[in-house]
């Protein structure tokens, strides 16, 4: 598997474009749209954008050219507080939500059986 730097910064730059789509279209949302459900879907969107950004820079940092602009530019600094500040966020909603409906694991048959 060899590819290019420029190949790597061309899906870094896509990557990173779809990470900072998705956080700004999540600050815009309305707080009313952002049920359990909206942020379960958001959640996982941002985790799997960010896993890969984490992999495509992992590939760029074995290439060791600390003279690109992506690394002189601190852009995986700068993502990973951007990704932090949205995960944060929905954590810290999710955790709000208010508990009325049992999870599955809490009316599955086997938890209210009685011998």
């Amino acid at each position: 598997m060899t590819q290019s730097v420029q190949e790597l910064i061309s899906r870094q730059e896509a990557t990173f474009n779809n990470l900072k789509q998705l956080c700004i279209n999540y600050k815009k949302d309305s707080p009313t749209r952002k049920n359990a459900e909206y942020l379960e879907e958001r959640l996982s969107r941002l985790n799997t954008t960010w896993e890969k950004f984490v992999y495509n820079h992992q590939l760029l940092e074995e290439f060791e050219a600390t003279d690109l602009q992506y690394f002189t530019d601190d852009v995986y600094g700068c993502t990973k507080r951007m990704y932090e500040d949205v995960l944060q966020d929905i954590l810290k909603r999710k955790a709000e939500l208010p508990t009325s409906t049992p999870s599955k694991t809490e009316t599955s048959p086997s938890a209210s059986t009685t011998k």
